[in-house]
């Protein structure tokens, strides 16, 4: 039986939900305000009917999102509001310290979403393509989908892909109804077909590939790769190391450990990213931790790592965009200096765990007196398995 959610967990949800659903609504008042129409609300139309009117009906699809987020967000606010009250009542003395966290998670999770928005405009501002109804090629790049597979698409279902993986057809009261159920329609003669709508591994393309081709690249990768079959199943052992971690660090969580229990663990699950930006049928293989044993203590990790007083030293970019805004900001350049980009190969999986952990430690270490963090760490001077807690920093 599914044991009920951490209510403290429940209402640090809550929070950070209210944060994107505010910088969402923003953001869609915004492309009001601008004229620009993001790809989740296009609406294909025969090509006779006048592009005021195309751009009306868009204009009409915003606005029901936007009175659908508020009404969202009201319902929300009632859940967080009684939630509130509750949690006050039942940890009088816990609750301001974790309220304070909450507002820092809160604050976090605004940035982030604002962040991903404000590019995503700028990317409507600087490609807002043309409208046309030919017919599109095996490899629409600008409309995000490339077709690898052997089945045919009509313009319509093309431009319903172009909408992105994701895009549900809802019903909005002020809509017409033809609409939706002729994209209802499409998107179910999609499901039908046999193939495969994944997403490329860079970029936000949509691959269309046969259910064959995949399989066997993925059975390739499997078979070429370092894995090799289990006599018995890894479950059981993976779950049992994660209830004698969260045991042991019962005094550096603060909270119950069975919180970070995932109620329905399942395996790992691999699965294939098609890389479209190079030549061939190259594959990523991305290791999918959904449900897995160490799903919320991941989560829980980056939470904390990211509320850290000194971030860690990094060198990556988010995306093109920042990229280019870093070189902008720098001197550029010259006229006499050449830009060169390296690809290595299999970046992440290559990076050795041991050094990567001391590198981790060491940044812990370095945090301010401040942090009530603790890190559990080996006792490397003496013998045996003798451990300690050890604060990050002098209290």
């Amino acid at each position: 039986m599914a044991s009920k959610p951490f209510e403290p967990n429940v209402f640090l949800k809550l929070k950070k939900c209210f944060a994107g659903l505010r910088k969402s609504i923003a953001f869609l008042k915004e492309c009001l305000n601008l004229g620009l129409t993001p790809v989740s609300h296009k609406v294909v139309v025969n090509e006779k009917v006048p592009s005021k009117l195309v751009k009306k009906l868009e204009s009409g699809f915003i606005k029901d999102s936007v009175e659908k987020l508020y009404a969202q967000l009201n319902i929300k606010t009632l859940k967080c509001y009684a939630l509130h009250l509750k949690l006050a009542r039942d940890y009088p003395i816990e609750f301001p310290a974790f309220l304070t966290k909450v507002k820092v998670a809160e604050k976090c999770e605004e940035r982030r979403k604002e962040r991903v928005l404000r590019n995503k405009l700028e990317l409507l501002k600087a490609r807002q393509p043309p409208r046309n109804y030919e017919k599109p090629s095996v490899a629409v790049l600008d409309g995000f989908v490339v077709n690898r597979s052997k089945e045919e698409f009509t313009d319509k279902q093309i431009d319903l892909l172009n909408k992105g993986l994701n895009y549900a057809v809802s019903r909005k009261p002020r809509m017409d109804q033809i609409i939706i159920d002729v994209e209802t329609a499409i998107r179910s003669k999609l499901r039908r077909k046999e193939v495969f709508y994944v997403k490329a591994d860079k970029g936000n393309s949509v691959v269309i590939m046969d259910k064959t081709d995949y399989n066997g690249l993925m059975q390739a990768k499997i078979d070429e790769g370092p894995y090799r079959v289990r006599r018995e199943d890894p479950l059981p052992e993976m779950v049992k190391e994660v209830e004698k971690t969260l045991k042991d660090c019962g005094p550096i969580l603060g909270f119950a450990p069975g919180a970070l229990k995932v109620s329905a663990p399942i395996v790992p699950r691999i699965k294939g990213l098609p890389k479209i930006h190079k030549p061939g049928n190259e594959m990523r293989e991305i290791i999918s931790g959904v449900n897995a044993p160490t799903e919320k203590v991941a989560k829980w990790l980056l939470n904390e790592f990211k509320r850290m007083p000194k971030p860690f030293k990094t060198r990556s970019v988010t995306n093109t965009l920042e990229f280019v805004k870093r070189l902008q900001a720098s001197r550029g350049i010259e006229e006499d200096e050449v830009m060169v980009s390296f690809d290595v190969s299999a970046l992440f999986p290559s990076v050795p765990v041991k050094e990567a952990s001391n590198l981790l430690e060491d940044w812990l270490l370095q945090q301010h007196n401040g942090s009530t963090w603790k890190l559990k760490k080996a006792d490397k001077h003496h013998e045996g398995n003798t451990e300690h807690l050890e604060p990050l920093v002098p209290a």
